[in-house]
């Protein structure tokens, strides 16, 4: 992670490198959550046949990630949601879900009304 040609491929993309160590590829904390996401995906692959292969294992994974994968960081949210803006809006959808819970089932909520700032602990899509 520290040789010329990936520091190059960071500057090409304008993307920051966070090692705070020379040589130390596991300083970056969400550098490794992101391959912890990716290696848990039931479609990890230790191996690949061609570059290819490993192209189209990546296209998939990412088109997941950013359009498939709820973040827990982002209230359950994906990627794509932020990246275009369109948070405030599902923020409404989350909290108009929440209070519909609420108004039908209160006594499941023993901390009051739900709110979509605490989203991230509950599971909308179920």
């Amino acid at each position: 992670m520290t040789s010329k040609p990936v520091a190059q491929l960071f500057n090409d993309l304008r993307a920051e490198c966070f090692l705070t160590r020379p040589c130390t590829s596991n300083d970056n904390p969400i550098s490794e959550a992101q391959f912890k996401t990716l290696k848990w995906r039931p479609i990890y692959t230790r191996r690949f046949g061609s570059p290819e292969d490993a192209r189209s294992w990546a296209d998939r994974v990412f088109q997941w990630y950013n359009h498939d994968h709820c973040h827990i960081v982002l209230a359950l949210m994906h990627c794509a949601i932020v990246h275009h803006g369109l948070a405030k809006a599902m923020k409404a959808v989350q909290q108009a879900v929440l209070d519909k819970a609420y108004d039908d089932t209160p006594e499941r909520f023993a901390n009051g009304p739900p709110t979509a700032e605490n989203a991230a602990q509950f599971r909308l899509d179920q």
